[in-house]
C-alpha cells in the first residue's frame, strides 16, 4: 500500500537468499531513522525533526511484533540507526483484525502518523483517507460491512 501512496517510497524485502537488503543504504546515514519503539528510541515529534539532516529516509520494518523486532535486530541495515516511536494516545482506526491494546498501530497507520509529524497534517490526512477508504473496502469484501453502509461512508467523505 505503501508504494501506491507515496511516489519516493521503496519495499525491501528481507530474508530473500543472497538478496541482502542493502538499498536501504543512503548517502547520509545520519539522515536515516527507524521507526521502531524501544528504551534507546526517541519520541517523533516536529520539534525533534527540525533537528535533523534533511531529507529524511524514514526505515519501517513490517510484520508481526516478533517479526519487526528480529528485522530490527539482525538487519545490518538497521544497525546504527536512530530509532524514533510515535507519541503516546493515538488511537488504532484498523478495524480488520482487533488488537487488545488500541494504541498499537497498523504499520500503514503508523507510516501515516509519522508523515503527519514529519510532513505536516495535509500528507498525514491524505494517507489516512486512503488507509479508511481500504479498510472498508476490505471489510465490504469479506461481507462485514453492507454496500449502503460502504456507500453511506463513501458519501460522507465526499
Amino acid at each position: 500500500l505503501v508504494a501506491l501512496c507515496l511516489t519516493n517510497s521503496a519495499t525491501h524485502i528481507r530474508g530473500l537468499k543472497d538478496m541482502p537488503v542493502s538499498a536501504l543504504v543512503c548517502a547520509n546515514p545520519a539522515s536515516r531513522l527507524a521507526l521502531f519503539p524501544g528504551r534507546d528510541s526517541q519520541e517523533l515529534t516536529p520539534a525533534y525533526v527540525a533537528t535533523l539532516t534533511q531529507p529524511l529516509t524514514l526505515l519501517i520494518p513490517d510484520g508481526s511484533w516478533n517479526q519487526a523486532c528480529r528485522a530490527v535486530k539482525r538487519e545490518p541495515q538497521l544497525q546504527g540507526v536512530r530509532r524514533v516511536h510515535l507519541p503516546p494516545g493515538m488511537a488504532a482506526k484498523y478495524r480488520i483484525r482487533a488488537h487488545a491494546n488500541e494504541n498499537r498501530l497498523c504499520t500503514f497507520e503508523a507510516l501515516c502518523r509519522a508523515m503527519g509529524i514529519i510532513e505536516g497534517a495535509v500528507g498525514e490526512q491524505q494517507l489516512d483517507g486512503f488507509f479508511a477508504r481500504w479498510v472498508r473496502r476490505v471489510l465490504y469484501t469479506k461481507g462485514q460491512l453492507t454496500k449502503a453502509q460502504l456507500q453511506e461512508s463513501q458519501a460522507i467523505e465526499g
